[in-house]
C-alpha cells in the first residue's frame, strides 16, 4: 500500500497569510514613518512659535531694561501665563544679571541669577520635555539685555497621544478590513489551487487517476 504522503499547510491559508503579512507590513512602515513626521512636525513648530514669542517679548521688555522698571517687566512677563506652553520666561540685563522672570506656577524650577554666558544672536536647544530660546533684546541697536523662554512640549506631546490613539483605533479597524481582504482574495483565488492540490494529492495516495477536480 502506497503511504499517504504528509500534508503541510493547506495552501489556503498560506496564501492568506502571505497576503495578510504583506498588508501589515506595508501599513506598519506607513505608520511608523507617519507617526515620525509627525513629532518632527510638531517640534519644529513649537520651536518657531517660541521663537517667534520670545522675540515679540523681547521688543517689549526693551524698555522696560532701558529705564530700569523691574515692576513693569514682571508684569510683562507674567502675561505669558495665557500660553500653556510656555512655563518660564527671564529677563536678563546687558551684564547678564537676572532683571524679571516668570515661572508657572507649581513648577520646580531653579532661577539663575546669572547667564552663564551673553547671547548676542538668537539660539535655540532642545532638552527633555522643553524647547529653550535665548533672544538679545536691542533697540536702536543698543543692547539691553537676553530674553530666554523655555516653552514644555508636554501638552504637544498629550496631544500626539491622543492623535497616536485615533491612528491606532483606524489601524485596528484597517487590520481588520486586510484580514477581510485577505480571505476574500483567498476564495477567489486560492480555492482553485486548493482543489487542485487536494486532487493531486487523492492521486497520488490511491494512483487512481479518474480522480476529477469538484
Amino acid at each position: 500500500m502506497t503511504p499517504v504522503p504528509r500534508r503541510g499547510p493547506p495552501v489556503a491559508w498560506v496564501l492568506t497569510g502571505a497576503v495578510f503579512g504583506t498588508v501589515l507590513v506595508v501599513f506598519a512602515i506607513g505608520l511608523g514613518f507617519l507617526a515620525r513626521s509627525t513629532i518632527l512636525a510638531y517640534r519644529a513648530q513649537l520651536v518657531e512659535k517660541t521663537a517667534t514669542i520670545g522675540q515679540v517679548v523681547a521688543d517689549y521688555c526693551a524698555s522696560d531694561l532701558a529705564f530700569g522698571d523691574r515692576k513693569e517687566a514682571t508684569l510683562s512677563l507674567s502675561l505669558l501665563g495665557r500660553n500653556e506652553e510656555i512655563d518660564s520666561a527671564l529677563l536678563f540685563d546687558e551684564r547678564g544679571f537676572l532683571f524679571a522672570f516668570y515661572v508657572r506656577d507649581g513648577l520646580e524650577f531653579e532661577v539663575p541669577s546669572r547667564l552663564p554666558r551673553l547671547v548676542r544672536e538668537p539660539e535655540t536647544r532642545v532638552i527633555p520635555e522643553a524647547v529653550e530660546v535665548s533672544t538679545p533684546v536691542r533697540r536702536d541697536g543698543v543692547h539691553y539685555g537676553t530674553m530666554v523662554l523655555r516653552a514644555s512640549t508636554v501638552p504637544r506631546e498629550a496631544r500626539s497621544a491622543s492623535y497616536a490613539t485615533s491612528v491606532g483605533t483606524g489601524s485596528a479597524a484597517l487590520a481588520v478590513a486586510a484580514l477581510l481582504f485577505a480571505v476574500v482574495i483567498q476564495r477567489v483565488i486560492a480555492a482553485p489551487f486548493t482543489r487542485l492540490a487536494d486532487a493531486a494529492t487523492r492521486i497520488r495516495a490511491t494512483g487512481d487517476y479518474a480522480v476529477r477536480m469538484p
